[in-house]
């Protein structure tokens, strides 16, 4: 009689190492995603040299108090000089309610995607109605990661705005 050859065990090593490979490259790639580029703090010119640099990697909050911001004032005369792009970041029924007159609506959870279709050549003004102006300088954020280096926040935002007697207009334009 003879014997059949009997199958050799499989053996588990191969897959457990692909396993822990597959998992360091996965939590790599998120850490190095979740950093910030490391040119981002050369970029950041501030309208009010007060203000500090933010560090790379370093808590949200400082980075979004250290970009630069512009006063209602300064807005206003580059404003008039046609010398900025002016976004409102704002969602579309705060927008639609009340917006300075001029002003492009992309809301701050767009803003990444219209990089390449934003006016090049002038710095770009964000504002918004948070109380120390989050969503602007959260876009001011985005938008330097995406290239544009010259982004400021409106300090105050559309209410400094109002409170200065400045005008504003409603609905889309």
């Amino acid at each position: 009689m003879s014997k059949r050859p009997q199958p050799k065990p499989l053996s588990i090593a191969p897959l457990v190492i692909g396993g822990v490979l597959v998992v360091a490259l996965l939590g790599f790639a998120f850490w190095r995603m979740s950093r910030p580029p490391a040119d981002s703090t050369s970029t950041q010119q501030t309208a009010d040299s007060t203000q500090p640099a933010a560090a790379p990697g370093g808590d949200p909050d400082v980075a979004r108090a250290a970009m630069p911001r512009i006063t209602v004032e300064q807005l206003r005369d580059r404003l008039s000089k046609n010398e900025v792009t002016l976004i409102d970041v704002r969602d579309a029924d705060a927008y639609m309610q009340s917006h300075i007159a001029g002003a492009m609506h992309i809301p701050l959870a767009r803003i990444d995607g219209e990089i390449p279709y934003l006016p090049k050549g002038k710095p770009i003004v964000t504002y918004c109605t948070c109380p120390h102006d989050e969503a602007a300088a959260d876009a001011n954020m985005i938008l330097n990661h995406g290239g544009i280096a010259e982004a400021y926040a409106l300090k105050g935002g559309l209410h400094a705005w109002q409170n200065a007697g400045l005008p504003t207009q409603a609905g889309e334009k």
